[in-house]
């Protein structure tokens, strides 16, 4: 079961568009963590061993060393819902299918 943690930058209901059963899911609002910076937050969820944190922060690639960090980063295009929603199926595919320290950008060539 992969556990997934999407960003406070994510809209909502694209959460339900990209998630099924199998997969364990929790945001920022959840867990009481609205706020905290990418730094600080990557390291919450590598210590609690998440697989994959959904963003659509661009920065996040120039602002962390993201090289053995142990968890998987997508990186959308735009917290625009119009266009996530066009994108979900490709989502949920790096959701199912990224390694372990992968880092995608569905949407993006």
């Amino acid at each position: 079961m992969r556990r997934v943690f999407f960003d406070e930058n994510v809209p909502r209901p694209l959460v339900k568009l990209v998630t099924d059963a199998t997969q364990f899911v929790s945001g920022i609002n959840e867990r009481n963590w609205k706020g905290i910076e990418n730094g600080e937050l990557l390291r919450l969820l590598i210590d609690e061993e998440w697989d994959v944190f959904v963003t659509a922060d661009k920065n996040i690639r120039y602002q962390q060393n993201l090289a053995g960090r142990g968890i998987a980063i997508i990186e959308l295009p735009t917290n625009r819902l119009p266009t996530l929603q066009s994108l979900a199926k490709e989502i949920t595919d790096a959701i199912a299918n990224i390694e372990q320290d992968g880092y995608v950008r569905p949407g993006v060539e």
